[in-house]
């Protein structure tokens, strides 16, 4: 969820205009789909025997035109590569000197879907045997054009971020200050009610009503109290880390039992994701036992790291 809320971020960073007032030229669909076929026909890195690798032996997927590397067959003199259309008896072919010769002179012509690639070894005009086969899949160098956006991602954030703002399991922060247990993946403290924080602080700068406003700031507060209420106490090992677990461990929302719980493990990544919630939140609201409670959980991995730094 974390990594979610860091891409949203992103998803805001860019919905700025840094050159206001330049006209953006963006190429139609066909143009794209045409530049796109183009690049096509130019093979990646295509292998030479005994002096480059051929890195596609096992692939079985090509938007661009590929070579294989295909052995010479004793006594030939040229090579007809035949590509053949699954389910039809539609063929491509072009005569080449050499068995590994790329496909790019008939790749264009080719369509999309499953291709039988068969290479013959010729001499003197007629098939003395083959020098190579290959199956494999032409994927489309452009699927557009696409559908035109029924929002920015400006307004998408704002919808997620509000329908997060008015679930249930976020609300339940408000007057109960404690989390909704119902919710399984509650069961992650550390890195849910994290979330959680960042979220609503998200949400507190971004809406314009003052009352979701002091209510998404509250609800971060209450995440980050609970968190550093239930967090290991003083004096103990890992002394201030909030926990990983909490009680029995679903698989996912419907509650399918994953196994017993595992309350008395810690994963040593987790604290310091809470950490940064509550510097966050130190930001916000400039209550200062936010910001201790960050200096104390560095304090304690700073303790415990070892000299080789793990």
């Amino acid at each position: 969820m974390k990594n979610v809320l860091w891409i949203i971020l992103l998803f805001l960073g860019c919905s700025g205009n840094k050159n206001e007032g330049q006209k953006v030229i963006v190429p139609s669909a066909e143009k794209i789909r045409q530049m796109a076929q183009d690049e096509s026909l130019v093979p990646v890195r295509p292998g030479i025997p005994g002096k480059t690798p051929f890195w596609n032996t096992y692939a079985k997927r090509f938007i661009y035109a590929p070579s294989f590397d295909f052995k010479e067959f004793e006594g030939a003199r040229e090579y007809k590569f035949i590509a053949g259309v699954d389910n039809s008896d539609q063929t491509y072919s072009f005569i080449a000197d050499k068995p590994w010769q790329d496909i790019s002179s008939i790749w264009a012509n080719i369509p999309i879907g499953t291709i039988n690639l068969k290479v013959e070894a010729i001499r003197k005009g007629k098939v003395i045997g083959i020098a190579g086969e290959k199956t494999f899949y032409k994927a489309s160098p452009f699927k557009g054009p696409y559908q035109k956006v029924d929002q920015t991602y400006q307004e998408s954030v704002s919808q997620l971020m509000e329908y997060l703002f008015n679930a249930p399991y976020i609300k339940y922060w408000l007057s109960n200050e404690k989390p909704d247990m119902d919710y399984g993946l509650y069961s992650y403290p550390s890195k849910m009610f994290s979330a959680v924080i960042h979220g609503m602080l998200m949400y507190s700068d971004m809406t314009k009503d003052d009352s979701q406003k002091n209510e998404s700031i509250q609800i971060a507060c209450n995440t980050a109290d609970y968190l550093i209420e239930i967090s290991q106490p003083g004096g103990s090992p890992l002394e201030y880390f909030p926990p990983t677990y909490t009680g029995p461990i679903y698989a996912d929302m419907e509650k399918v039992y994953r196994g017993e719980s595992l309350a008395d493990r810690m994963m040593l990544i987790y604290p310091a994701l809470a950490a940064g919630a509550y510097l966050d939140l130190f930001d916000k609201t400039q209550n200062q036992k936010y910001f201790d409670a960050a200096i104390r959980i560095a304090e304690t991995y700073r303790r415990i790291q070892f000299e080789n730094g793990s």
